[in-house]
């Protein structure tokens, strides 16, 4: 039996987290989820995953020091980070 897959949902959204949960969950895979930033950057830091999902619309994530730092700890991991976010226009 092959290891369980996991995803790390790092969303400020409820909606949008428990949509990830279900959907991935569907296809076996762990998901662990922060509404926070901060949170999340703590789990990135100290658990094993095969992908970050980022919402760079969540809570502080948008600051450029905290966008660094998952980055930091995903380049640690070689952990893939997807990054979710508006297109800001000019």
């Amino acid at each position: 039996m092959s290891p369980k897959r996991s995803v790390l949902i790092v969303d400020g959204s409820e909606e949008s987290r428990e949509v990830f949960r279900a959907a991935l969950g569907r296809e076996g895979m762990e998901v662990r989820e922060a509404a926070r930033a901060d949170e999340g950057l703590e789990l990135a830091r100290h658990g094993s995953f095969d992908v970050i999902v980022l919402d760079m619309e969540t809570e502080a994530a948008s600051d450029r020091t905290v966008a660094s730092e998952f980055g930091k700890a995903a380049q640690a991991s070689s952990t893939p980070i997807v990054v979710l976010g508006a297109a800001r226009r000019q």
